[in-house]
């Protein structure tokens, strides 16, 4: 046998490359120059590439006709009929209406609970006498049988004997406490922003009800310019109407 048909013979040492060291696979893998090789060669590649566009981009003329042209402008074409794009309008104004009305709904249960914050109170307990004399007599914390500290509350107003038995405690109604308090300014705050947010959805209606008024054939002449979020102001012609 040969001495060159020996080699296939004869199991050659496999040579390993080295890995990462342990104080450095933080690192990640341990880049090989054939990984290298792969990368260096997928850049310089796409940067021939560039460099190729970016010429042809400075030598191309705006006036040269090219097919894509046409299809461009079909793209712009509406995909919608009119009929098709009113019924849209007409769901967005169903929807801001329906978005107006719930954030007035909001406002109100908003200044509801900010009005219990400052004590001021929202029910009212009436108190019917049968003379002019007993209502200057009338003494509310003898009528309620309860202290002067409580007679002012609408609901869960304690009598005497319920206190003097230790079973409800009143609380001084002057001291807030500072949870009550920074509650107290999250809800100003965000009473401040729903009227914002419902003053813009207004002006928004606004405009939508007026775009639909001016599509008529009357006759009419702008009063007062639009504003930030106020809509233009129009005076139509009387028409009799039959």
């Amino acid at each position: 046998m040969g001495k060159s048909q020996w080699r296939h013979v004869v199991k050659e040492k496999t040579h390993k490359e080295r890995g990462q060291v342990e104080g450095r696979k933080h690192l990640g893998f341990l880049e090989k120059k054939k990984d290298y090789q792969k990368r260096s060669a997928s850049y310089k590649a796409k940067q021939k590439e560039l460099k190729k566009l970016r010429e042809q981009a400075a030598l191309r003329n705006p006036d040269e006709y090219y097919r894509e042209m046409v299809e461009l402008e079909k793209e712009k074409q509406s995909k919608y009929t009119k009929e098709q794009l009113e019924e849209f309008k007409s769901q967005d104004f169903n929807y801001m209406l329906y978005k107006q009305k719930a954030e007035k709904t909001k406002i109100e249960k908003l200044k509801e609970t900010i009005q219990a914050f400052d004590g001021i109170p929202i029910n009212k307990h009436t108190v019917f006498v049968n003379s002019e004399k007993e209502l200057k007599e009338f003494d509310p914390v003898e009528h309620f049988q309860t202290v002067p500290e409580a007679v002012n509350r609408t609901f869960n107003r304690p009598k005497k004997e319920q206190l003097e038995r230790g079973e409800i405690f009143i609380s001084d109604v002057g001291k807030r406490g500072k949870k009550v308090e920074k509650e107290r300014e999250k809800k100003y705050k965000e009473l401040l922003q729903r009227m914002d947010r419902e003053t813009t959805i207004s002006g928004i209606v606004e405009r939508v009800e007026l775009e639909k008024k001016l599509g008529s054939s009357e006759k009419k002449v702008m009063v007062k310019k639009a504003t930030g979020q106020a809509a233009a102001v129009y005076k139509w012609e009387r028409v009799r109407k039959r």
